[in-house]
């Protein structure tokens, strides 16, 4: 009887647990790495876990916990692993963040890759606060060009999730899952802002440089110009593909601290193998 109630709960817990994981292998299909920061700095796919620096702490966020930062001298940071190098043909950043304050400094990111966020062509990927008037800003480069949007949101009023993806041929840009309004930027190249703009691949990796949260560098070409955002910065992924706008809205559903749930069935399946041989 006992036994029987043993796998009453096992079978129960499966099936939420296979509906759950299930949701979250489709949304994160063709994913590196996800971090949910759920207290610490670990890669949900154990590839690329990360650290805190300076005075980064966690605090509750979007879904769970979040990563902290104060605006003087907090950040995190992932560094490259070789998992990464298939985003030189596609890829998808995206963060869920929430501004307490803009510093009125340049480029204070949520998220970015490189080596100089600030002077072209200095990065993988850039998403974050453009100053003086606190535009969004978007980019994307290759060894000799970088493309970028600005786009003018609302940052102080609640949680927003940015999205940066390029297919191989072009750049797209979301906000709360929906294309952003272009209001200025330009491709080195010298195409025309618009979204998407073109800009072909493979996109620089800077691989001697970390994924960095919370802290931009090299504003105006200095490597020690540092600026810092001020907020709270959830659910951060990187893909080796490009999502369509219906994926990165599917992701936007999703709470990555979920992702216990596929601990646990591992878990249950462990269990399962005991008891039946008893």
């Amino acid at each position: 009887m006992v036994r029987n109630r043993y796998l009453a709960i096992i079978f129960g817990l499966c099936a939420i647990t296979s509906v759950a994981s299930a949701n979250i292998q489709d949304v994160l299909d063709g994913a590196i790495s996800a971090w949910a920061f759920e207290g610490d700095m670990k890669d949900m796919f154990g590839r690329n876990d990360g650290s805190v620096q300076g005075d980064a702490t966690f605090a509750p966020g979007k879904n769970g916990m979040a990563l902290d930062v104060d605006g003087t001298d907090a950040w995190a940071e992932v560094p490259h692993g070789a998992s990464m190098n298939g985003m030189a043909d596609a890829m998808t950043a995206a963060v869920w963040s929430r501004t307490r304050s803009h510093n009125g400094t340049d480029f204070e990111m949520f998220m970015w890759k490189g080596e100089k966020v600030g002077w072209a062509p200095g990065f993988l990927f850039q998403l974050g606060i453009r100053s003086p008037n606190g535009n969004t800003s978007w980019g994307i480069s290759t060894d000799d060009v970088e493309g970028w949007f600005h786009s003018k949101e609302e940052l102080l009023d609640d949680w927003h999730h940015a999205a940066i993806v390029a297919d191989g041929q072009d750049l797209y840009a979301y906000w709360d899952g929906t294309p952003i309004d272009v209001v200025g930027g330009h491709a080195d190249f010298g195409g025309a802002a618009a979204a998407p703009l073109p800009l072909a691949g493979p996109y620089a990796l800077f691989p001697d440089q970390p994924i960095r949260f919370g802290l931009g560098q090299g504003i105006g070409g200095d490597v020690n110009n540092k600026t810092y955002y001020n907020g709270l910065i959830d659910d951060a992924v990187i893909y080796d593909r490009a999502l369509s706008q219906s994926e990165v809205q599917a992701l936007m559903a999703m709470d990555l601290s979920t992702a216990a749930a596929i601990e646990l069935r591992g878990k249950l399946a462990a269990t399962w193998g005991q008891l039946k041989y008893r």
